[in-house]
């Protein structure tokens, strides 16, 4: 493994401020990369790519057109790096599962235009030695994301989400009509993962479709739909869920 910062900055496409400046769309995946990364030279940067390294968080103060995250596969143990954002609102993608995060969702709201959020575990990729993924090496290393779904309720963009394999256990109610593809499912691997009470609820009206049958979108909506029936039988007998 190299350390992050140092390896990027003695490439000969980055090892000045000015070429540095002028980086729209970074693609550093899977270089054996390690610690932190601060991207304040790439004021121009809009997307990055650091997936299948040991990277453990990135510096984007400065990062005010950054439009796509992509970090799957690292050492990440918080979100909090995104409050850094000097735009949140520019963020379309974020896709952050297979790391060491314990953190609930609550750093990814002023994300409102995001359209794509990947959070959770990929259990294969911690069960396996994979040799593109060197967040493996680490076994027995989970990304724990839990708590509720509500930091993502003004996401009206938002299309794709994945947050299989977390402790995520409430918060239906708040996710977008936006959304068409939906993954919530829980490994047989870890059967105490909270995010198995959401797909308990939701499979009372079906089962998941589409490849690997892992969407929910479809079962979100009906589960929207009876909820909001049983809202207006409320209003006439405030009793009718006991």
């Amino acid at each position: 493994m190299v350390n992050a910062q140092q390896w990027l900055e003695s490439q000969k496409k980055y090892n000045t401020k000015e070429k540095r400046k002028r980086i729209t769309y970074l693609n550093i995946q899977a270089e054996r990369l390690e610690g932190d990364l601060d991207l304040s030279d790439f004021i121009n940067l809009e997307e990055i790519n650091c997936t299948s390294n040991q990277i453990t968080s990135l510096g984007v103060s400065r990062n005010a057109k950054l439009k796509g995250i992509y970090c799957n596969r690292n050492n990440f143990t918080s979100l909090g790096f995104l409050k850094n954002l000097p735009k949140p609102e520019k963020l379309i993608g974020l896709h952050i599962k297979n790391n060491n995060l314990n953190s609930t969702l609550k750093d990814l709201r002023d994300l409102v235009n995001l359209e794509q959020l990947t959070v959770g575990t990929d259990i294969h990729s911690r069960l396996k030695q994979d040799p593109y993924d060197y967040s493996s090496q680490i076994y027995g290393q989970f990304d724990h994301i839990y708590g509720s779904l509500k930091p993502l309720r003004n996401m009206n963009k938002l299309w794709y989400l994945e947050i299989s394999n977390t402790d995520i256990d409430n918060g239906l109610e708040y996710l977008p009509d936006s959304l068409k593809t939906f993954w919530c499912s829980a490994t047989k691997a870890r059967p105490n993962l909270l995010v198995k009470k959401l797909v308990d609820q939701l499979e009372v009206y079906g089962q998941p479709n589409g490849d690997h049958k892992r969407n929910y979108a479809h079962l979100l909506e009906l589960w929207k739909q009876q909820e909001n029936q049983v809202r207006l039988l409320e209003l006439f007998d405030p009793g009718f869920r006991g």
